[in-house]
């Protein structure tokens, strides 16, 4: 196991969701922003997703939108000690230095 800093896991999922479109990406956008209509275009849903994970999601809102993401890996928290995220080789993050 290895942990990382939720800023470092944070720019990790923006990468990741950098990669998505279509209904995968309004999943994403909709549990980011659970209370408003998702825009149809993906330029838009990203922009609007990048903005809320740059101004800073808390250490429970990385876990989350972690599990949209990436919804087959089970093997992340959140340890309130360290104040790091802690991930079991999950979706090749724990390869990264």
């Amino acid at each position: 196991m290895k942990s990382y800093k939720p800023q470092f896991v944070s720019k990790y999922l923006l990468k990741q969701i950098a990669k998505l479109s279509g209904p995968t990406l309004k999943q994403v956008f909709l549990e980011v922003f659970p209370e408003e209509k998702a825009p149809s275009s993906d330029q838009v849903l990203f922009s609007r997703i990048k903005e809320k994970i740059d101004s800073g999601l808390e250490p429970e809102e990385i876990i989350d939108l972690w599990a949209v993401v990436f919804p087959n890996d089970e093997a992340i928290e959140y340890d309130e000690i360290s104040d790091n995220i802690v991930v079991n080789n999950v979706s090749g993050l724990s390869t990264i230095k």
